[in-house]
């Protein structure tokens, strides 16, 4: 939730579902035991979210809405989303350490 919440506030739409992301967080946890290095782990990390996430614009294109036609809902959908996660109080300034 964390991750979808962190892409939202970031402007971009995650599309990677529960199962998957339960495994890539297994994985993760599991990666010492295995002697992956935290930088190889942290490459295939940022490649799947890349492969898996969009900037909010991409689902308004022409070729998208074509595919998805209701591209245009999900993005005001997720714009409210992120205004939410940007404006909520304990994202200000003031509740800063």
């Amino acid at each position: 939730m964390a991750l979808d919440m962190f892409m939202t506030a970031n402007d971009h739409f995650l599309f990677i579902n529960d199962n998957d992301m339960y495994q890539l967080s297994k994985d993760t946890v599991e990666a010492n035991m295995k002697g992956i290095k935290a930088d190889a782990l942290l490459a295939q990390i940022a490649t799947r979210i890349e492969s898996e996430s969009m900037p909010f614009g991409g689902l308004v294109t022409e070729e998208a809405l074509k595919q998805f036609p209701r591209g245009a809902e999900l993005h005001a959908m997720i714009v409210s989303e992120r205004d939410n996660i940007r404006l909520h109080p304990l994202n200000s300034e003031e509740s800063k350490i």
